[in-house]
């Protein structure tokens, strides 16, 4: 990596982990009454969601514009290393939370909430399951995020393991609505997953048609 390159990538990671902290701030601001766990484990979630989402769109955006696709981007990358980040940093905290009986009590075991006890089992197991599979991928993800691994597998095998990446963010987005459904949370927490998905979704579809057009 050439100096140029280090340097601008310390700006990535710093204006990343600011994002970070603005995006915890505003939850302490916009639910005042929730711990700070609860603050916190919302803030990573959507986090996660948003780095995520921003990953995904580099390449796309670049094939729009060039209508090629570079293998190794060090901003997709890097935005990449933060969500991982930040997902896990919600995996701990969110599996500390959730196994509690208090909150079995409040959102699973309830007739309290938007679903039957019923359905809220099934969407706590299978939220849960996909939980844990985004924690694995991102994981995965972490340890593919260096030149030296690139180097080692080979451009072919990287780019088929980096791929994973797609279902870490499907996996992000089932994780997402089961729970926001669960803990019956604001209508516009899920419209920004939902949106956060579409846009996912739309840019690399647009630019798979781009690529393969030209």
């Amino acid at each position: 990596m050439v100096p140029s390159q280090f340097s601008q990538r310390v700006k990535h990671h710093l204006v990343l982990a600011l994002g970070c902290l603005g995006i915890f701030a505003a939850m302490v601001w916009l639910r005042p009454g929730e711990s700070r766990l609860d603050q916190l484990s919302i803030a990573t979630a959507y986090t996660c969601l948003l780095y995520m989402g921003a990953a995904l769109a580099v390449g796309p955006l670049i094939v729009r514009r060039t209508a090629t696709a570079p293998l190794n981007i060090y901003l997709r990358r890097d935005i990449g290393i933060w969500s991982a980040l930040a997902g896990l940093v919600h995996f701990f905290v969110g599996v500390d939370q959730s196994m509690s009986p208090a909150y079995l009590g409040r959102y699973v075991d309830t007739t309290e909430g938007l679903v039957s006890p019923e359905l809220g089992r099934q969407l706590f197991t299978w939220g849960s399951i996909a939980g844990l599979v985004v924690a694995l991928l991102v994981l995965l993800l972490l340890g593919l995020s260096n030149d030296r691994v690139l180097r080692r597998l080979g451009a072919k095998r990287w780019k088929r393991l980096q791929r994973s990446a797609y279902w870490a963010f499907a996996f992000t987005i089932a994780h997402g609505l089961a729970f926001q459904i669960l803990e019956y949370r604001h209508g516009t927490l899920i419209g920004v997953l939902l949106a956060v998905a579409a846009v996912v979704v739309y840019l690399q579809l647009s630019a798979r048609a781009r690529s393969t057009g030209s």
